[in-house]
């Protein structure tokens, strides 16, 4: 055996038993430090985050924009507000170019019920003292006109039946009785009409005046169909047809939004939203406005529909369908101005 030999087998175990330990050492030391960062990690990562509801939406004004229509095609005369005014329920918005010519027919109609009114107190008033005092005047003249007929008659008859006087003067004479007693029936018969109203003329009277009025109550509907009313208080959001220009189908006149009660309109995923709920607190933000908001889910909407705000092309996956949740907003004043723009909206479950 050479020398040699004898001193290489007894290295070579001692030296792999060494490099054993050395590689242990390090498999030991690296998996300590990987749980340690992972421990780290998993520290520094909130427990609840990965529940926290992540979606889109946008500032709406109430319930949304209220588009105010008017008559389609009409053309707007005045307009009386602008983009930022601030209307009450009933303010007239805007005047329609037919306002003159409906209000002249309304004027009318009122003239025309004036008229009616005066001719029945007319029907319905008693005759003047004068005029009974009159016909009882001629009353009591026609009353001794018939008196002195009779007399000539009874005297002519008698001259008659003396055979002094004709046959044709008493039929002469009895032809003035009876005419001056027909006369005598028509003076009574006038004086019993000024003393009574006839209800025959005050029917017709009556109805008369029902006319006119409903003409004037169908002039002021034509007056209001001119006039554009505001149907809510609001702030008027946008402007679409001014002075000179037609009210077009599409857009109406304007949009009318309740700034005062501002609303996040998110769109949640159908698979979240089982852990959506009413009262959930949840924070907004955007890029129009600085910091957050925040506000509790006041409705949920009950139809599933397609997202509005995710991009049309066709290689996002945007067809998902979404449900609208409503989020009340704790300070309004803040994004009044920003009804319509996009926010990000972290609802907790």
């Amino acid at each position: 055996m050479e020398p040699g030999a004898s001193n290489l087998k007894c290295k070579c175990p001692c030296a792999w038993i060494g490099f054993i330990l050395v590689v242990f050492g390090c498999l030991i030391l690296s998996g300590c430090t990987g749980s340690a960062k992972e421990s780290e990690v998993k520290a520094t990562v909130p427990a609840d985050a990965a529940q926290v509801i992540s979606c889109l939406g946008r500032l709406v004004a109430g319930d949304g924009p209220l588009k105010i229509a008017g008559t389609t095609q009409a053309v707007v005369s005045e307009l009386r507000v602008g983009r930022g005014s601030k209307v009450a329920g009933g303010d007239i918005l805007a005047v329609l170019q037919d306002n003159a010519a409906a209000t002249a027919a309304l004027r009318e109609a009122e003239e025309r019920i004036h008229v009616a009114e005066s001719s029945l107190a007319q029907v319905k008033a008693p005759p003047t003292p004068g005029a009974i005092e009159a016909q009882d005047a001629a009353l009591a003249r026609q009353n001794v006109v018939l008196q002195n007929a009779e007399k000539d008659y009874r005297r002519k008859k008698l001259l008659f039946e003396i055979k002094v006087g004709a046959a044709a003067d008493v039929e002469a004479a009895e032809a003035t009785v009876n005419g001056a007693q027909e006369g005598l029936r028509r003076e009574k018969a006038l004086l019993a009409s000024l003393r009574q109203v006839r209800s025959a003329d005050v029917d017709l009277a009556g109805k008369n005046l029902a006319l006119a009025m409903a003409t004037r109550d169908r002039a002021f509907v034509e007056v209001e169909r001119t006039l554009v009313r505001a149907p809510t208080s609001g702030t008027v959001l946008e402007v679409y047809a001014r002075p000179g220009e037609a009210i077009s189908a599409d857009r109406g006149l304007l949009d009318l939004g309740d700034t005062a009660h501002m609303f996040a309109e998110a769109e949640v995923y159908a698979s979240d939203f089982p852990r959506v709920h009413k009262g959930a607190q949840a924070t907004i933000t955007g890029e129009a406005f600085a910091g957050s908001l925040t506000g509790r889910v006041d409705e949920i909407l009950r139809e599933a529909g397609p997202s509005t705000l995710f991009p049309t092309d066709p290689l996002v996956a945007a067809d998902k369908r979404v449900i609208k949740v409503r989020v009340r907003l704790d300070d309004s004043p803040k994004v009044d101005r920003l009804s319509g723009s996009q926010v990000d909206v972290r609802i907790q479950p």
